[in-house]
C-alpha cells in the first residue's frame, strides 16, 4: 500500500515527459492530455501495478488510456509510488522543512498495444488489456 493517497506532479516532470526525444518518435502524449491530467487520473481505461525493479526502486501504478487518434496505440502514464522528493515549506507540527512522501506522475508515453509486456503487470482496476 502506498504511504499517501496524493498524486502529484511538477513542471519539470511534465517537461521531461514531453522531451524532444519522445516527440521525434511520436511517443509524447498530447498537450491536451497534460492540460486535463486531473480528469484523466480519475478516469483511466485500466490501472496496473508494476513491482519495483530492485530494492532501491519504488513500485509504480501504470494508468492506461485509449489513444484518441489510433486504436492500435495506448497512452501510458507512470505514477511512481511513495516518491520522497517534494519539499514542503514547513511541517505544521515540527516547524521544520521536510520532504512529502507522495505518488508522483513520473512520465507518460504513447505505446503500441502489442508491444507491452503485460504478464509482468497486475490489473488493479478497469479493462484487462492483455
Amino acid at each position: 500500500m502506498p504511504q499517501s493517497a496524493i498524486i502529484a506532479s511538477s513542471d519539470s516532470l511534465v517537461r521531461h515527459a514531453q522531451r524532444l526525444v519522445k516527440a521525434g518518435v511520436d511517443k509524447t502524449l498530447s498537450a491536451h492530455f497534460w492540460q486535463h491530467l486531473p480528469d484523466h487520473i480519475r478516469q483511466p481505461l485500466s490501472v496496473y501495478f508494476e513491482a519495483a525493479a530492485n530494492a532501491e526502486a519504488n513500485p509504480s501504478l501504470l494508468y492506461f488510456y485509449a489513444d484518441p487518434t489510433d486504436v492500435d496505440y495506448l497512452y501510458k502514464l507512470v505514477v511512481q509510488m511513495d516518491y520522497d522528493g517534494f519539499r514542503r515549506s514547513k511541517n505544521p507540527t515540527t516547524c521544520k522543512r521536510e520532504n512529502l512522501i507522495v505518488n508522483v506522475v513520473d512520465t507518460g508515453t504513447r505505446i503500441k498495444r502489442t508491444g507491452t509486456d503485460w504478464p509482468k503487470y497486475v490489473l488493479l482496476h478497469g479493462k484487462d488489456l492483455k
